[in-house]
């Protein structure tokens, strides 16, 4: 920053901060009255016209302005403080800027050529106002083709440490004339834009974070914020539909806008809108990448030492939509063969306008599309159900053989793999489990391990024909038993009884009562011995 950009920030911070603090209400509105500025409102609105004819001024490098607001501000009492030396008919230094210099309207209240008031020029027309000066210039886009200008420069001045106000409105008069109202008509379109910083440059699209417009009182609900960290994916805001388009009516557009640490500018523009239909038809007008430019460059690619040419897939569909491609375009400058949808690939841009490549992640303008019409030509020559051809070094093309799906190879129950089967165990619905002999000749139930293991899994149910299972392997031929290698035979187990539904082994048979019994055998006679007695269960049998 130059010594002279220092010394005009150092006078500005200077007079706003003494604006801030040392100001009075009856000061501030005596200030305003010399300045034709409006007087209505609190503290805080007067104080921030006040600060923005400042900025005004000190961003026009207007010295006699900035010396005549020091006199104001300084010397608010002064009854001749705002006249400036001369014939009494002679113009306010306020209102001598140069013609390239920002100028910043007040709120609510139209403005003179120069942006700025003077207290013996009369307010001119929004309508009648000259479009050309300031200028606003914004970062081209395909969508938008700026006609003219239908408002002046409006500021959005941030918040400062000193500022205790919650949020700012900012009114933005506008009043179409009979030519604007016929162009409307013609399909013309009303644009807000907004932008971070002052008028120099070329600037973004970008709203403050916390902001609300309303157009004739009613508030107008659209996304105002563009990607994270991505400067540019900021659409402006079309007010054309909330409008009295009637010409000479009068309009309003109130900006409410809080706790922004940023400067913002925002106008009112007459636009011509494009739809991502007609630009589709501009690219289809414009030169084609042909086939043979492509051919050339796939055969160059091979004859490359450093490159190993191989066959590639290149997918039909496109890679923005997944949707697949009906008019495949690419940047000219972009090295890949592979294409995208020109219709899904504007609609997205028309929302979010990043303008990168889809494929490579490049950045990309829209003059630099084409149609590419060697993938053309392959999506006319195959079927729509094919998704993706393979295309050797040379540039020939086929379409891939579907791949052949391998046959599910039945599993063998008597294979060595260890690991369990599916159907290593069938399930019962109703039937009792089978028993076998132990080794002193008892029959126990041979589900009795399997039924209470909890890692026994039940993957496969079945019901048998017949109540009884198949007879167990003899117990030499078991694998445990360390001569056989096949695997065991599936276990049956009834899952309708609980453990207190365990078959018991039947009871040997009762013995004749004899001369002498044991205490076992017979229970003793009680009352009436030759009555009938009772059976009872032992683990030994019945007693």
């Amino acid at each position: 920053m130059s010594s002279d950009d220092n010394r005009w920030a150092g006078q500005r911070s200077a007079l706003i901060k003494y604006v801030q603090s040392k100001l009075l209400v009856r000061h501030l509105q005596t200030i305003l009255k010399k300045l034709a500025l409006p007087v209505s409102g609190l503290k805080v609105a007067q104080q921030a016209r006040l600060v923005e004819q400042i900025e005004k001024v000190v961003d026009a490098r207007n010295d006699e302005g900035l010396q005549q607001l020091k006199r104001l501000i300084y010397n608010p009492d002064t009854p001749d403080a705002h006249a400036s030396p001369g014939p009494s008919n002679a113009a306010s230094p306020l209102t001598q800027l140069p013609p390239k210099a920002p100028a910043y309207p007040s709120h609510g209240y139209n403005s003179s050529p120069s942006g700025l008031y003077s207290p013996l020029h009369s307010p001119v027309p929004p309508a009648m106002r000259p479009a050309s000066s300031p200028h606003l210039a914004f970062h081209p886009s395909p969508f938008y083709e700026p006609v003219t200008n239908l408002t002046s420069i409006h500021g959005l001045q941030s918040f400062g440490p000193t500022n205790t106000s919650s949020r700012c409105n900012v009114n933005i008069p506008l009043q179409l004339t009979q030519q604007n109202a016929d162009e409307i008509r013609r399909g013309l379109r009303a644009i807000l834009y907004c932008a971070e910083g002052s008028t120099s440059g070329t600037h973004h699209v970008a709203f403050p974070q916390q902001i609300e417009i309303r157009v004739n009182g009613k508030p107008v609900s659209a996304n105002l914020r563009g990607l994270k960290n991505k400067p540019g994916t900021t659409r402006p805001l079309d007010v054309t539909d909330h409008l009295d388009r009637a010409p000479g009516a009068k309009n309003n557009i109130m900006i409410t806008y809080a706790l922004s640490q940023k400067r913002y500018i925002a106008i009112v523009k007459l636009v011509k809108k494009r739809s991502p239909e007609d630009l589709v038809s501009q690219i289809k007008a414009r030169p084609h990448i042909s086939k043979q430019a492509v051919l050339e460059r796939l055969q160059k690619d091979n004859e490359d030492d450093d490159l190993i040419a191989t066959a590639a897939i290149m997918s039909l569909k496109c890679p923005a939509s997944t949707l697949r491609i009906v008019t495949p375009i690419r940047s000219q400058f972009c090295k890949h063969n592979q294409c995208y949808d020109a219709i899904s690939f504007l609609q997205l841009q028309e929302q979010a306008p990043t303008w990168t490549c889809p494929v490579c992640s490049k950045k990309i303008e829209f003059a630099d599309l084409a149609i590419d019409n060697y993938v053309e030509e392959v999506l006319n020559s195959v079927s729509r159900d094919v998704e993706a051809v393979e295309i050797d070094p040379m540039g020939r093309w086929t379409v891939p053989e579907p791949k052949e799906q391998e046959p599910r190879m039945k599993r063998d129950r008597d294979s060595d793999d260890d690991d369990d089967s599916e159907n290593d165990l069938s399930i019962l619905d109703s039937a009792p489990p089978s028993f076998r002999s132990n080794q002193n000749g008892l029959l126990t139930p041979s589900t009795s391990h399997a039924y209470h293991n909890p890692t026994v899994r039940p993957a496969h149910l079945s019901t048998p024909k017949s109540l009884s299972s198949e007879p167990l392997a003899n117990p030499s031929t078991r694998p445990n038993g360390g001569s056989g290698t096949k695997r065991p035979a599936p276990v049956t187990i009834d899952l309708t009884l609980s453990d207190d539904d365990d078959v018991r082994p039947p009871a040997p048979k009762r013995h004749q009562a004899s001369a002498t019994p044991t205490p076992l055998a017979l229970p003793k006679p009680v009352d009436n011995p030759t009555g009938p007695f009772t059976l009872s269960w032992s683990n030994n049998g019945y007693i």
